[in-house]
């Protein structure tokens, strides 16, 4: 291994003084030892991991090379208590997971996300709009903490979309119910300085859910994660929030049920699941309704990646202001009609429209927000890495926000690389051959000349690399799941709202690991737009 970095040298406790989240500092040390794989020491006791800064390779790995590197262990470990028989911590050879990926095989298909998935999602956008509308009139101008409100978006959208678009167990009502009969709130004395809004009391299944992955939260950052977990979940608050979150899964599932057997139509993700596991039973010969407990890792994962790319989204478009006034013309220039007759757009208009900068902008909030800022592999035999031996049982973490994608890339010799590698043409260019800068949030890097027409932009998807979904068969299942949320929350919001500038102390960019990595701050100080 080319460099090597001790237990002793991590900021344990100068990573919260320092602002410094762990895997943005285990991403800038390849940087600052000059080399795309190092060797680090996370814990004591604890067997060396290797970090990777390089998309070439770690595209390689991801997508050419399962049968040396799968899923590691260490994601059961946190993961596992919380996640029970979740597919995306089943090793790929093991027949549960073959199980569990059929009973989401179609959920992800253009048809089941467009007639099934986008209406709830679209009205529990409309209802993060609303409580917007509340806000920015009582804020008077002043900002306001956002992140909360599009988390609880995300997750309403996600319940809804998993469980049927009536359901009623969600938490954007009761914050908008509190705030619509508020009169005032409280001004600072400052201009700058961001008002405050009651806290409403949560629903106790959203309340469960939500103390559930504050667990993940305090495990990863914990000394030994694993332990950690195992803790946390022998109290009596975290076995109550499970028996709270199974009661609720088990329960929709039965009314699941029911709905087959009266033959009504597919109107959820459960529905569905229902559906193909009945085709399989009457094939295999029995029935495993609770098999489908996975739905909450499903659900947790896309409402946290949902929401937190959404959170960088606002702030990256919040702070270049030209970017957010060129996103809203173009999305009134595709959608001139709607813009003309003065209404917001409708779901089927903004599933349907194709808008080139849209999808720009959306692929350059992934590229930036480090919403999963590594994705990890665990060697299942001896093998190697840019020339290294990586021993078995290895864990290798492949850094998604380094070199290559959100920095300049490492000059690498081909004789580090495997032969596959090298015959293997990737589509995805370098961001070398961009004209911006590979650090900075820019949109236009995803837009190329039509070849139609030159003086027609289009949105080309292989301009450069980015890696916030992962890569090859065990990339992220809910891609488009959660590139449909996102259209939704960019278009609604950003039709709807001009978004000023915070002060900087309210606009910094540093993360918190959970689930995801989150933005610790995340303001939003409005201007509601005429329509």
């Amino acid at each position: 291994m080319q460099q090597t970095l001790s237990w002793e040298t991590f900021p344990h406790s100068s990573t919260a003084k320092n602002k410094t989240s762990l895997w943005k500092w285990v991403s800038s040390q390849c940087e600052k030892l000059q080399s795309p794989i190092i060797q680090l020491w996370l814990a004591p006791f604890s067997r060396p991991i290797v970090v990777l800064s390089d998309f070439r390779e770690a595209e390689d790995i991801t997508m050419r090379r399962t049968k040396e590197l799968d899923r590691s262990d260490s994601l059961e470990h946190i993961f596992g208590p919380l996640f029970p028989q979740y597919h995306m911590l089943i090793k790929s050879q093991d027949p549960l997971y073959k199980r569990q990926r059929r009973w989401l095989q179609d959920l992800m298909t253009p048809g089941f996300l467009h007639n099934v998935a986008a209406e709830p999602i679209y009205q529990n956008v409309l209802k993060v709009v609303e409580l917007w509308d509340h806000k920015a009139r009582l804020a008077r101008g002043h900002p306001f903490a956002a992140f909360e409100d599009i988390y609880y978006g995300a997750l309403d959208a996600v319940f809804s979309f998993s469980f049927g678009g009536a359901f009623a167990q969600s938490a954007i009502p009761a914050r908008l119910e509190a705030v619509a009969s508020m009169g005032g709130v409280e001004e600072p004395s400052k201009p700058g300085d961001p008002v405050s809004f009651p806290e409403e009391a949560r629903n106790k299944v959203v309340d469960a859910i939500l103390t559930l992955g504050e667990s993940v939260e305090e495990a990863r950052k914990a000394v030994f994660p694993r332990f950690r977990s195992w803790c946390m979940h022998q109290t009596s608050r975290i076995k109550q929030a499970k028996r709270i979150r199974d009661d609720f899964i088990d329960r929709e599932i039965d009314i699941a049920v029911e709905r087959l057997k009266s033959q009504e139509p597919v109107s959820s993700a459960v529905d569905h699941m229902i559906h193909r596991e009945k085709h399989f039973a009457e094939k295999e010969g029995f029935t495993e309704w609770r098999g489908l407990l996975q739905v909450f890792g499903f659900l947790m994962a896309e409402h946290e990646t949902s929401a937190t790319t959404f959170g960088w989204g606002l702030k990256y478009l919040t702070d270049h202001q030209d970017i957010q006034r060129t996103l809203r013309d173009e999305l009134r220039r595709h959608l001139s009609e709607v813009a003309a007759e003065r209404r917001q757009p409708t779901c089927e208009e903004i599933t349907k429209t194709t808008i080139p900068h849209l999808d720009a902008t959306m692929e350059e909030i992934l590229r930036c927000a480090g919403t999963t800022s590594v994705t990890d592999r665990q060697a299942l035999c001896d093998t190697t890495i840019l020339g290294h031996r990586i021993p078995k049982d290895t864990n290798a973490i492949l850094v998604t926000i380094g070199e290559s994608i959100m920095k300049p890339e490492f000059d690498i010799p081909d004789s580090q690389r495997t032969k596959r590698a090298l015959n293997a043409a990737s589509r995805i260019r370098s961001w070398n051959s961009s004209p911006y800068p590979v650090a900075d949030f820019q949109p236009a890097r995803w837009l190329v000349p039509s070849k139609d027409d030159a003086d027609r932009e289009v949105f080309d998807a292989t301009a450069g690399p980015q890696m916030a979904f992962g890569l090859g068969p065990r990339a992220c299942f809910g891609r488009r799941l959660a590139y449909l949320e996102l259209r939704m929350f960019t278009v609604l919001l950003f039709w709807h709202f001009e978004l000023l500038r915070c002060p900087d102390e309210l606009s910094g960019y540093t993360g918190c690991v959970g689930l995801t990595v989150k933005p610790t701050q995340c303001y939003v100080r409005l201007r509601k737009i005429p329509w």
